[in-house]
């Protein structure tokens, strides 16, 4: 009598194996969607930090940071508004070494300045930490809004319609448009220099726009838009925006955009409807 052996086939090896392949086939994209679910929501929880710390910073001193502080003369070298509630994020030794209070913004990038901060970083926006676009300065994928710049409601390019812009003051009492129908903070990512992001310093050169806030006008309005300074995210479909009511809300990139204007200023009247 012939010995029996038993194992597999070729053929049967073949096919456990193509069915191995499908099997992974069909894992990979639902590991990935919830990596970036995972990331999404960390994105998320960065932006509530820091809306619930610049709440802090308003309860203490009734108002809320300015979106950037000048000097004097108006020179563009201070720190913005992301440094000033650095204590508000559990950064106090970083906020007094750098003398936020006191000092202007060091120009070039200091080690101080490139200390990167995983609060400002939103996990999808993988590579680069230092933006190479603000002096190599610490990336921040989050800005500050500072209001639209419309030819329909504004005549000149300072705009101050918005939450935080240069020298702002900002009290709650002043959002009239109401706190949920307003943006306080924005995402972007940082993509070449087509995608600027932001840093979470300051001001860096006086030749340099400081890209710490986001004012709205007809190029840089759209989600996901051309503008360089446009709001998006390395997420599908959209961006989160922090809202001046503590609300952080996911956006979709099809938003109407005059209705997004209209959540980028905090007391021009207008109607904000479902967003």
């Amino acid at each position: 009598m012939r010995q029996r052996r038993d194992g597999f086939t070729l053929i049967e090896l073949l096919v456990v194996i193509a069915i191995i392949a499908v099997l992974i086939a069909l894992l990979l994209p639902a590991v990935q969607q919830a990596r970036e679910a995972a990331r999404r929501s960390q994105c998320k929880n960065n932006l509530k930090q820091l809306v619930l710390a610049l709440h802090n910073y308003h309860e203490q001193v009734n108002t809320f940071p300015p979106g950037i502080v000048t000097d004097s003369s108006g020179n563009l070298l201070g720190f913005g508004w992301s440094a000033m509630i650095l204590p508000g994020i559990d950064q106090a030794p970083l906020y007094s070494a750098l003398g936020v209070n006191t000092n202007l913004f060091p120009a070039p990038a200091s080690p101080l300045t490139q200390t990167v901060l995983n609060v400002f970083v939103c996990p999808s926006d993988t590579g680069l930490n230092l933006n190479p676009n603000k002096g190599n300065n610490a990336k921040s994928n989050y800005r500050g809004v500072q209001g639209t710049l419309d030819d329909n409601q504004l005549s000149t390019s300072f705009v101050q319609n918005g939450m935080l812009y240069f020298n702002s003051r900002i009290r709650f009492a002043d959002v009239s448009d109401g706190t949920s129908n307003t943006i306080l903070l924005t995402e972007v990512p940082l993509i070449g220099s087509t995608k600027v992001a932001a840093i979470w310093g300051g001001y860096w050169s006086a030749s340099n726009v400081s890209s710490q806030f986001w004012e709205v006008d007809s190029g840089d309005y759209k989600i996901n838009g051309v503008g360089v300074q446009a709001p998006g995210s390395r997420h599908i479909g959209g961006c989160h925006f922090g809202l001046a009511d503590g609300s952080i809300r996911f956006v979709s990139e099809n938003i109407d955009g005059n209705l997004l204007m209209g959540l980028a200023t905090r007391g021009m009247g207008e109607v904000v409807g479902q967003f």
